[in-house]
């Protein structure tokens, strides 16, 4: 059996690995290069993630790292499309490409939203790539044109910038502007950043974690200063019946009574003081499929480099080990055990899935339960969410983890869906939810290849469609989160529009002592 040039790795059942000869086995393996790299972006996927770290770690010299964080994405798709956060995305990519001139500075995309640049020189270089990264958004948000801006970093940075990647970065932002323009809004690039000099006599975990903590503040910062006017303020009363009032402010501090709103539906949360960093995910001295991880890297190195000579002392059965390891890492995501968003194509296609029901569902509430309780608490709702599930679907049914809060699943009998809403209220009414109640938005359509002619037909369809009873059922909910510290003391208010809490700039006690907010 030869090995098929454009075959899925999820095809490649063990049976089928040890039924190929030895260099078809190495073959197979030297292949999965091409899933080292994130489909979209031509970045390292986050596949890649422990292996730069560990490279790292015992480099010699010094380098800069910078955590980058794209704001507004979420709101990009939901009220452009798919597309228009695509693009948004790639304008940020070319961005960072054009401070990226060294030939070992390097991208990986972490996840959606979230970009680690390794630049190959200390901070006292680097340092002045990333603030001409700064700069250069800043003149394409103010509509100067490619000439003018490559004008401007020469003069001020010494720096020849690519005028090509110039050009296409405008292009781009014109025609998302275009976009925004319909909807009466105005596009900006925005992203927070945090970034240092990492050598390897830093522990690499705690230095990630830092980095990471300072895009993280600099983010509320960006979101605070962009979305709240500073001349108005609001007022936030809460009363012994669980009610809140909101009534903005004059300029002497007294309610304007035309503006007062009343909220019934009120739930307090409380923000925990430390939070889950992505780093923790990394265990460099954990095996996998029983290769040790130094192996593991040495492994990676050599399908990079493409080197067959590395593999051909092996017998079949540790390649056969190496395969399932690659096969698993690439096509099965970590957190939910669920199938890739990028092996999608092969499920959902007009031969696998048509006349089969798809759906897309959305996790409500996934990114408050981040922001406020941490990640760790996020990938429990997730993984609870999945064993339902599972207890809902057949075994012929295929699940997606299609984004952060994303699922799709392929099905065939419509009592499976009414199974999983049973689940989740009966996880919502008993003792498992103290920490969260798990709530879904989904959409739901019959895979007719007359009516949804391509895949993508019928996914922007069920997008639309699940966005909208996403609103729906926000608007009958009509819930207010006051968010609290650990002390109990109010801190803000959760922002549905900005997808971010809003915080307070100050807060009083009345006289019955119930706190009350000056935002």
């Amino acid at each position: 059996m030869e090995i098929m040039v454009d075959i899925n790795p999820i095809e490649y059942s063990n049976k089928i690995l040890e039924a190929l000869k030895k260099k078809d086995l190495t073959n197979f393996i030297l292949k999965m290069k091409d899933y080292f790299y994130d489909k979209n972006t031509k970045l390292f996927s986050k596949n890649m993630w422990s292996f730069f770290m560990e490279g790292l770690k015992k480099d010699d010299s010094s380098k800069t790292m910078a955590f980058l964080d794209v704001n507004y994405l979420k709101e990009a798709n939901d009220n452009y499309g798919y597309d228009a956060g695509d693009i948004y995305i790639n304008i940020v990519i070319d961005l960072m490409r054009l401070t990226m001139s060294h030939k070992d500075d390097t991208a990986i995309r972490f996840g959606g939203d979230e970009f680690l640049i390794i630049y190959d020189k200390p901070l006292e270089v680097s340092e002045k790539k990333i603030g001409m990264l700064k700069q250069i958004t800043n003149l394409v948000n103010n509509n100067l044109t490619p000439f003018e801006i490559s004008e401007y970093i020469n003069e001020n940075y010494s720096y020849d910038i690519d005028i090509e990647t110039l050009s296409n970065i405008c292009t781009l932002y014109n025609s998302l502007n275009t976009v925004y323009n319909t909807k009466g809004q105005e596009f900006k690039i925005s992203f927070a950043i945090g970034y240092g000099e990492y050598d390897n006599g830093l522990d690499i975990k705690e230095f990630i974690d830092n980095i990471e903590q300072e895009m993280y503040e600099n983010k509320k910062i960006i979101k605070k200063e962009s979305n709240i006017n500073k001349d108005k303020k609001v007022q936030i009363v809460s009363d012994k019946c669980n009610n809140v009032s909101v009534v903005e402010l004059d300029k002497d501090n007294n309610p304007k009574l035309d503006t007062l709103t009343v909220h019934s539906n009120v739930e307090y949360l409380v923000k925990s003081a430390s939070c889950e960093k992505h780093s923790e995910e990394i265990s460099l001295e954990k095996s996998t499929h029983g290769i040790p991880y130094d192996r593991k890297i040495e492994i990676i190195k050599a399908i990079l480099n493409n080197n067959c000579t590395f593999f051909s002392d092996m017998e079949p059965d540790e390649l056969i080990i190496i395969a399932n390891m690659l096969k698993k890492e690439i096509t099965i995501d970590s957190v939910t055990g669920l199938i890739k968003k990028e092996i999608t194509p092969y499920f959902l296609n007009t031969d696998k899935a048509a006349n089969r029901n798809v759906m897309i569902l959305d996790v409500d509430g996934l990114k408050k339960l981040n922001d406020i309780k941490g990640h760790c608490m996020g990938d429990q709702l997730l993984i609870v969410l999945v064993n339902i599930l599972n207890a809902s679907y057949t075994d012929e049914s295929v699940l997606i983890r299609y984004g952060g809060d994303e699922i799709v699943i392929i099905y065939d009998n419509n009592e499976m869906e009414e199974n999983m809403n049973q689940y989740i209220e009966e996880f919502n009414s008993s003792d498992m939810a103290d920490n969260f109640k798990l709530s879904i938005s989904y959409a739901t359509e019959l895979f007719d290849t007359n009516v949804f002619k391509t895949p993508e037909m019928l996914t922007n369809q069920l997008d639309k469609e699940m966005h909208i009873n996403k609103a729906e059922r926000k608007a009958r909910e009509n819930k207010t989160s006051i968010i609290t510290d650990e002390q109990g003391d109010v801190i803000g208010v959760w922002d549905d529009k900005i997808r971010g809490i809003a915080l307070c700039e100050n807060h009083i006690k009345n006289e019955v002592g119930v706190v009350c907010n000056v935002l």
